[in-house]
Order: C-alpha cells, then structure tokens, then sequence
C-alpha cells in the first residue's frame, strides 16, 4: 500500500468546518474563523506490507521467500487564517502532503535477492502543496474564495536493473525477429547480472485552488473545494547507473554501436499533479454536537505516478527505469462527528472509506494499492483561552489483494509494444498490507 497520507489536518477538518486547515479543504470555510488562528499538526503513518510472489525464479526454478517492510512517513500541517481586522474578508496560508507514494523493499531476504527487487527497492513519490487564498463574505449565507497553490514534486527512484535480460531485449530489437529466448545469451534474475540505478529529482508547479460555502440555515452548512493544482511538472533528475562488469565486457565486444551509460547522467522526468476536489455538508442538530459528511477526490488516473516518465535518458540500456504506472480515479468518503463533553474538552469519531487506485492488471511491488477502511478518534481541548491541543488515532482495516493478472508481461516478446519491458519479473502473488496513524497539533488562536 502506498504511505499516502490522505487529507490534510485534523480529525475535526473538513470542507464545511470551522477549523484552520480549511485553507486546504475549502478556503471559503476560513470565514467561519475570528481573528487569527494557526495550527501545527504532525501525524506519523506506520505502513507494513507483504508479498509473496506466485511465479518461480526464472534463474532456478525456486519459490522466492516472502518479502515484507515497513515504513514511517510523516503527514506535516501547517496552517494560518487571519481577518487581518476586517469584518468580511479572510487570508489563509497552508502547507500539507496530500499525495505520498512509497515503499522499501530490500535487496534481499533469507540469504537469497529478493523477487521484488527489479520492480524497486526505495522508490518514492511525494507532493508537497502550499495553498495561499483570500476568501470574502458576500452574503450572511455565501462566502467565496480563490488562490493558489504551489506545488513541490519529489521524485526518488532505488531500483536494480537485470541487465542480463535487458541485454537479450536489446540484443533481440537489434535482430528484428518476430520472437526471442528470454534467457539467451544471459539467463535471467541472474544476481551476478544485477546493477543499481537511482534517479533523484525535485520540480515545482503552480495551480488555482478556489472554494464555496453555503450557510442556507444556522445549523447547516454546504461547502466546496477544488485544486485545480500545477498541472504537469518538469523535473530535472539526476541518474546514477552501475552497471556489471560481464555486462560491460559483452556490449563492448559484441555490441560496438551501443553506448553504455554513463556512471552519472541527466534525465528529464514528467509528472502530473492531480486535480483535487473536497465536499462536505456539517450538520449542527444541537448544541455541543456537529455531525460532518465529506468527500476527498483526486483525479489519478490522468496522471503519471511513482515516478514519471524520463523524457531524456542516457542509453538505451536504461531509457525505461522509471515508468508510467495506471491508476485509476481516489475517492475518500468520511463520516465523523465531534461532540464537546465539557466546554474545554471535544471528543470525535471519524469513519472514512478511501478506494483502491491500482486496477490488478498494474499492481506491482512499487504501485500497491488496496481498499482501505480507517477508524479514527481523538479530542480536541482548550487548555487556554488563545491554546488548544489536539491528539488521535487511527486504524487502517486494509483488504489483502491476490493478484493473479498482469499487463505487466516478463514474458512478453520484446519486439511487440507491452506497457512493460522484457526484463522485469511477473508480480503476480498475495500482497496483504497494513497501516496505523497517530497525531498531535496545537492551535494558537488570537
């Protein structure tokens, strides 16, 4: 599963309440806030998985052992509103990480290269969005805003080429037959053939973000958010190959028109950044008590995720280290209610259901994805008049995948166009991941 850190601030946000990370979530909400307000949240994502791949190694013939990691990613957010001493107006300021994509798989397990390997040790894929906007109350019942985001795209790439089959499909497109033996002249999965790659890059992009909200009645409030976001990202990478000594021996000696790569190298990666669309209806039926239904899109399957696509590569040895991955569209429905117990202390629930992005057929060990259902509670509590803390927990009911289709296809003949190369295994098996959340904040108010 991808450590993506789902929506930004509290268990209390969302895109018709009144809390400061409605910067994010819709910035017309900010005029439901007096005076200035700041909000320092950190949330920790504890993220586990493990695979077990169905096929044998094409090496020998054995049954890889099960591979498994677990990772912490961070979920920062910072957010400012003021009124700046104005009746109508509001400004706001965030920064958050709505999308990160990651894994860390090592190089091998029980003594033996691990099957994950060729797919990615450490890929990661990480969108760091700052939200500036203006909101401005034009009636008692409807506030509007509009801003901009800037949008910070970190791409890292750790991955081992088999050079030894990427050298039979290079050997194989050079002969332009109609079929070629996979594992001549090199057998693959070989360990002996292995060579590391890493593409390191960070681009910036810039994007309008505006909101809508809708009081129709005291105890009722409709809201709408969308980042129409930086659209697609231009970012320069830098490239490190290494590259087996058997390998440089045999292209040198039998293939004299093939340049090997250069131990360091430039590489132009495109990424696009997803639109962003929030809804949310808060519900106030009594006092103390607030009852919110949200809804958090991004449109992801028109765009080119972990990592990218290298637009300028070194070699033809290498042009395809990091790929186009499908996915399709993430939807996140939450359900949460907050209730002040004491007029101090607000405790909260929060159900939330998020969709599975990765169809099966492009599931990999670097593009993992499941349904997830999330539980979540926590409290809020004024401890003084201008300080208010924040803490909660949340629970990942994450459904294991058996994936039995791949269009990713280690078998495929390399003369015939396949979404992915000759060279890489089938990542077909049982992945069954796992996820908890924990997080603090604190509010300042003025």
């Amino acid at each position: 599963m991808p450590a993506r850190a789902g929506p930004v601030g509290t268990i209390f946000s969302g895109a018709a309440a009144a809390d400061p990370a409605a910067v994010y979530w819709n910035p017309a909400a900010m005029t439901l806030l007096e005076g200035t307000r700041t909000l320092f949240y950190a949330g920790a994502f504890t993220t586990s998985v493990r695979y077990q791949r169905s096929s044998p190694s094409l090496l020998d013939g054995s049954i890889y052992p099960e591979a498994r990691f677990t990772i912490a990613s961070a979920r920062p957010t910072f957010a400012l509103v003021t009124d700046a001493g104005l009746r109508d107006w509001r400004f706001g300021l965030s920064f958050g990480i709505p999308t990160i994509d990651g894994v860390k798989w090592s190089y091998s397990y029980q003594g033996r290269p691990s099957s994950t390997r060729y797919h990615g040790l450490d890929p990661l894929f990480g969108e760091l969005l700052i939200t500036t906007a203006a909101a401005y109350r034009l009636a008692p019942w409807l506030s509007l805003a509009l801003g901009f985001d800037v949008a910070g795209v970190l791409l890292r790439h750790r991955v081992v080429i088999d050079f030894g089959a990427r050298t039979n499909e290079l050997i194989c497109a050079r002969l332009g037959v109609q079929s070629c033996v996979i594992n001549a002249p090199f057998a693959r999965e070989d360990p002996g053939n292995d060579g590391r790659v890493a593409v390191d890059g960070f681009g910036w992009g810039v994007g309008l973000t505006a909101g809508a909200l809708l009081e129709p009645a005291p105890w009722l409030r409709l809201g709408l958010g969308v980042h129409q976001n930086a659209g697609e990202v231009q970012i320069p990478a830098e490239t490190t190959v290494q590259v087996p000594p058997a390998i440089a021996s045999f292209v040198a000696q039998s293939l004299p028109g093939v340049a090997l790569p250069p131990l360091r190298a430039h590489a132009d990666v495109a990424v696009r950044v997803p639109v962003i669309v929030t809804a949310g209806v808060a519900v106030l039926p009594v006092q103390r008590l607030e009852l919110g239904l949200d809804l958090h899109w991004m449109n992801l399957s028109a765009t080119q995720t972990i990592v990218g696509v290298v637009r300028r590569s070194t070699t033809e040895l290498i042009e395809d280290v990091v790929l186009t991955r499908g996915r399709s569209d993430f939807y996140l429905l939450a359900l949460r209610g907050a209730y002040r117990v004491l007029p101090n202390f607000t405790t909260a629930l929060r159900l939330e259901y998020g969709t599975n992005t990765r169809p099966e057929e492009f599931v990999t060990p670097t593009s993992i994805d499941a349904d997830r259902i999330v539980l979540s509670a926590g409290v809020g509590w004024q401890l003084l008049p201008w300080l208010r803390l924040y803490g909660e927990f949340s629970h990942f009911v994450i459904f294991a995948r058996d994936v039995n289709v791949s269009r990713f296809a280690p078998n495929a003949n390399p003369t015939t166009a396949v979404e992915q190369s000759f060279d890489l295994p089938s990542p077909t098996g049982r992945y069954v991941p796992s996820a908890d959340a924990l997080g603090v904040g604190v509010e300042l108010g003025f």
